[in-house]
């Protein structure tokens, strides 16, 4: 059983590096790699193996709203534990400005100006949950150095009054937040009012909701922060204001037949923002906090006739208690609509004899893609906007520095994954993922492992400078002036890397072929 990797590109030159990489290091009797040139891409398995890792490398000439909507789509399904996803630009210069299509479930971003190999190295330990082991670079050996990192986040929303977060930290406990847009001023938020996980529309575990300063208390427009004129000016010649927002659909069914759904419409939206699980006891109260337009009940193969019967009437209890008007439309019915609706005294149900098919989805999702009226005019900013990139900073210790992952303590509970960068004099984009060690507490803090990305050859050069000049000294700070003595140190030699040496631990000698995912870490999906 191998582990399938698909790229779609163009280029023979990179899947060809791969293949040599996986036959070099032994690897290749774990995992096949398939080149696609169409730009049809068909990213849904007709039948998922649950011990597999599907790992896709889109090529940036491939990426466009459609390929984004269908990765969002494996990300807010039941696939998504199971794929990592990579794309390769041209440069890494335009990294910062494409960074945002990881909003969209995208894991990693390389460019053809950088390291590649890294790159599929990072990928495959990402989707084996950290059993492939890594190269081992030379580490600074006595940094304890504050530094600001910044996180990740994305601006989904906005209008005069409040503005939609989405995150993988739960900030909703921040006051006064400071947002940092992409080439702007940083836009202030004063209060959250409400808060769910996962986000509805980006590959996040939070949406936020947060109050913007009113006029009166904007005062004098100061230039330290974006006001509202300036902001609804910038966005004016991008978007346009609309005072609707999609319908929120959740749907309970087996992967299969939702992947027979995204087979058949892998393109369609229907204005609406989907989202897919399989039926689990522990999810359903979780699920029943989330602000749902409609929920479909599809098939349940670990529910009988009698607990799938209790399952729909305790959806109609969640939905009357928290007074919202969903819609629920119950599959393999034996009660007509009208009998349930009396039984339970609650309106919006529709029931059908039918199983749920990927048929019946295709009839059933456009009738519900009449968007909810909001009352408020509201700029939503779509998978082609620089304005949803966005960066809220954390004060950390940076205590430890390789050419390959920086290793930081924080307060915040961070899952893997999650996107931050290091300001180094450059920037230094970090995913965070399972450590190759375990890393102790420093007091209250948590310390994380980043693996650095996206970098291009010459920055990779500085930085080996920087961690063999650092490589014994006291490191106590990390900001943009910690290359300067690096530079002067360096004007004449060149370092060159170390040869890559690809080395197991006890922990990562471990069958290749079994990779089910368990989670000992916080994590994403």
């Amino acid at each position: 059983m191998k582990n399938p990797i698909y790229y779609y590109g163009k280029s023979k030159d990179a899947p060809n590096d791969f293949k040599r990489f996986l036959d070099k290091k032994g690897l290749s009797s774990d995992y096949s790699l398939e080149h696609f040139e169409s730009e049809e891409l068909d990213f849904f398995p007709e039948q998922l193996d649950r011990k597999k890792n599907y790992i896709l490398i889109i090529d940036e000439d491939y990426i466009n709203e459609n390929i984004l909507y269908q990765v969002l789509k494996i990300r807010q399904s039941a696939l998504s534990p199971y794929f990592t996803i990579g794309c390769i630009i041209g440069k890494s210069e335009d990294l910062e400005r494409k960074s945002y299509w990881m909003k969209y479930g995208i894991n990693l971003i390389a460019a053809n100006d950088g390291d590649l190999l890294n790159f599929l190295i990072q990928l495959l330990y990402l989707a084996s949950d950290g059993l492939i082991p890594i190269q081992r670079f030379a580490e600074t050996r006595n940094t304890h150095a504050k530094a600001i990192i910044d996180q990740q986040v994305y601006l989904n929303s906005v209008n005069q009054f409040n503005a939609t977060l989405s995150s993988d930290i739960d900030v909703s406990v921040t006051k006064d937040l400071i947002v940092r847009l992409q080439n702007s001023a940083p836009l202030q938020l004063k209060t959250c009012t409400k808060a769910s996980s996962p986000a509805s529309g980006a590959y996040s575990q939070f949406e936020t909701t947060w109050d913007l300063p009113q006029e009166s208390a904007w005062g004098e427009k100061s230039s330290e922060f974006l006001n509202w004129d300036t902001l609804k000016t910038q966005l004016d010649f991008n978007f346009k204001a609309k005072s609707q927002r999609p319908r929120r659909i959740l749907i309970i069914c087996q992967i299969s037949t939702y992947v027979h759904y995204l087979k058949t419409k892998p393109n369609d939206s229907h204005g609406l923002q989907v989202s897919q699980v399989e039926y689990t006891e522990d999810r359903f109260e979780h699920l029943m906090t989330l602000e749902w337009d409609a929920i479909i009940l599809g098939d349940t193969p670990s529910l009988s006739p009698d607990e799938r019967y209790d399952f729909s009437f305790s959806i109609i209890d969640a939905c009357k208690a928290s007074k919202r008007d969903c819609l629920l439309f119950i599959t393999e019915s034996v009660s007509k609509s009208e009998a349930v609706r009396k039984v339970t005294r609650y309106e919006k149900v529709i029931t059908s004899p039918d199983k749920l098919s990927g048929t019946s989805l295709s009839t059933v999702l456009p009738a519900l893609s009449k968007p909810v009226e909001t009352g408020v005019e509201t700029y939503v900013l779509d998978h082609y906007s620089k304005y949803t990139n966005a960066f809220i900073q954390h004060s950390c210790l940076v205590t430890c520095l390789s050419e390959f992952f920086v290793i930081f303590a924080t307060n915040a509970k961070i899952p893997a994954k999650s996107i931050f960068s290091l300001d180094i004099g450059f920037k230094l984009p970090l995913i965070i993922v399972k450590p190759i060690r375990e890393l102790e507490r420093i007091g209250d803090k948590t310390q994380y492992m980043g693996f650095i990305f996206g970098l291009k050859e010459e920055q990779l050069q500085t930085l080996r400078q920087a961690v063999n000049y650092y490589l014994q000294k006291e490191v106590l700070q990390i900001d943009n002036n910690f290359l300067k003595p690096v530079i002067e140190a360096t004007k004449v030699a060149i370092i060159e890397p170390a040869k890559p040496e690809l080395t197991a631990t006890t922990e990562q000698k471990t069958e290749l072929t079994d990779t089910k995912k368990v989670k000992t870490y916080y994590t994403k999906h």
